[in-house]
């Protein structure tokens, strides 16, 4: 079997001709752990006199899928092969069959693949723009996502539906506001898209805005008649500086001629909205924000936090009065990062907004029971704003180090922080239960004045009793380890994945797939199994390898990991 897939990749047609002739059941055969016919090997490799070779001299139906569910034409559409894509249909593929797992049909992969070239095709053949993912994603809402403007105007030119939903409620000009692309989004207002739909959250356009604090969205919405409501004001407190609190609080007090009153407004009882329900990516039924659901889970914060006063391992919630802040120093994903004095020690201060109560909540939980040179330091918290103050590192993330200062790096010292990380990964996977990160990447490195690297951000991490199937936050792309994406399965193995990925971005200071979209990468990780390309041939290459394997089982353990970087880090020291 890997006989043929190597001449396919050497690309000599007289060798594979002579091959297929030998192997005449060669139409049936399924080849590799996808399953693929020769046909789906021919479009990979992007073969077009091979691909029409096959499909003009066998019986191999064009339309075949592999365990994926992908048809070659599918691929054809991801690759952005016209020459191949017009041959697949001139021998009958169907642009109307789904692959199985993300339910992306091929007009969804020549998006992803940002290949305007095959989306003409489809225009021209008249072939639907209207088709839907398992998300209830369309072409359009992919177009936007990935800020492609003219995908946006030929699909809009082309029938494509401007109001339509994806699973979340969300539509195009919801999706516009949180990707900041402020010219699609005028682009869709300037063909009639409504400006204020809400989706399953409760969300306009404007709120998703103001959460993501993205200012060039928020003022062209407002332009076009977006009204601010007074769930926006209370969010853009909650998320941003005085100055952006002051910038919407202007806004509101221009369009109701008076100035805004929040501490007025939550001390009113008013009758509650009816919820707003929605199914999730698991087939649940949710109830979602509303007023009155903040307040309980307000209440909840400070039913959980008082529980945490009381136990002994803490000593004790700090009154923010304490606290002096500094400057602002980054945003993670679940808050803002600030420089700050306690008690005339240096501190650093994460300030959760309340949407991200169970973010704080989890990050808590793990700091306050863990102590681990490789793990920052948990200095204390404070419940009103929520905020986890740790130890504050002078030198910033890993992912500066690494990628935005010109600071030279021995292998030595790349290694030396690979085995920081190494070991500070070995605690928390041999804690009691064990705690698998789920988000490690650079950014969630800090290094000190030495070099000495400790893990940070536990927001997304989860005590391990059993693999978790969890269909929330992924983690950051390309850290995502396959499994995660495919079946929202996460084990100790899903660190072991991004480690991997983490240790080739240190040996090569480079970002992994750093030239592709978030959506396109994972696609390369979890369905064509690609991996970055091994620049340096070290001793720890092998072992990378083996730490992004696509299969977790055969990923090896970080103990294992951890004694075979020490060793190679006594060798080069």
């Amino acid at each position: 079997m890997g006989d043929i897939i190597k001449l396919i990749q050497g690309g000599n047609l007289a060798l594979i001709s002579s091959w297929l002739r030998q192997n005449r059941n060669w139409n049936q055969m399924k080849l590799g752990e996808n399953s693929d016919t020769i046909l789906h090997i021919s479009v990979k490799n992007q073969n077009q006199d091979l691909t029409r070779y096959i499909l003009a001299s066998s019986d191999t139906p064009p339309n075949t899928q592999n365990s994926y569910g992908e048809t070659p034409l599918h691929l054809a559409c991801f690759y952005g092969n016209l020459d191949i894509f017009r041959a697949l249909l001139e021998y009958g593929a169907n642009p109307e069959i789904k692959e199985n797992r993300e339910g992306a049909y091929p007009i969804h992969r020549t998006v992803e693949g940002e290949h305007e070239n095959i989306l003409d095709e489809f225009i021209r053949h008249g072939f639907s723009l209207k088709l839907l993912n398992n998300e209830r994603e369309s072409p359009l809402h992919l177009a936007v996502d990935l800020g492609l403007e003219n995908f946006v105007k030929k699909l809009i030119l082309n029938g494509s539906d401007i109001e339509v939903e994806d699973s979340n409620g969300d539509r195009a000009v919801h999706k516009a506001c949180r990707a900041n692309h402020p010219k699609i989004l005028e682009l869709l207002i300037a063909n009639g898209a409504i400006i204020d739909p809400r989706n399953h959250r409760d969300e306009t356009p404007l709120t998703i805005a103001i959460r993501h604090i993205r200012i060039e969205s928020i003022q062209k919405i407002i332009e076009a008649g977006a009204r601010v409501r007074d769930i926006d004001l209370r969010l853009a407190r909650e998320v941003g500086r005085p100055s952006f609190w002051q910038f919407i609080s202007k806004i509101y007090k221009e369009q109701t001629h008076h100035s805004p009153n929040i501490q007025a407004e939550e001390e009113k009882s008013p009758e509650d909205p009816k919820p707003v329900k929605k199914s999730n990516s698991v087939g649940e039924v949710e109830t979602l924000d509303t007023i009155s659901s903040l307040k309980k889970r307000i209440s909840e914060l400070e039913t959980k936090i008082a529980s945490l006063t009381s136990n002994k391992k803490i000593e004790g919630i700090i009154d923010s009065s304490e606290i002096k802040v500094l400057e602002v120093i980054g945003r993670g994903q679940y808050g803002e990062v600030s420089k700050g004095i306690w008690r005339s020690t240096e501190i650093a201060l994460k300030k959760f907004s309340l949407a991200d109560t169970a973010e704080f909540l989890t990050e808590l939980e793990v700091l306050k029971n863990i102590r681990h040179p490789n793990i920052v330091l948990f200095m204390g918290a404070c419940m009103n704003p929520p905020i986890i103050m740790t130890e504050y590192i002078s030198q910033g993330s890993l992912s500066h180090l690494l990628h935005e200062t010109h600071e030279p790096l021995s292998l030595s010292q790349l290694v030396g922080m690979a085995v920081d990380i190494a070991r500070g990964l070995l605690f928390l996977h041999t804690c009691k239960p064990p705690i698998v990160h789920r988000d490690l990447k650079p950014g969630n490195c800090l290094v000190d004045s030495h070099c000495r690297v400790k893990i940070c951000d536990f927001g997304l991490a989860r005590v391990k009793e059993n693999t978790i199937r969890d269909s929330g936050a992924y983690g950051t792309y390309p850290y995502v380890a396959p499994e995660i994406i495919t079946e929202h399965k996460y084990s100790l193995k899903s660190d072991i994945f991004a480690f991997g990925m983490l240790l080739w971005e240190l040996l090569n200071r480079r970002r992994p797939f750093n030239d592709l979209q978030p959506i396109q990468i994972m696609y390369q990780i979890a369905h064509l199994n690609k991996r970055p390309e091994m620049s340096q041939n070290t001793q720890l290459t092998g072992l990378i390898e083996k730490c992004w394997d696509q299969d977790p089982i055969n990923r090896p353990t970080i103990q294992e990991i951890l004694q075979e970087i020490q060793e190679f880090y006594c060798i080069i020291r």
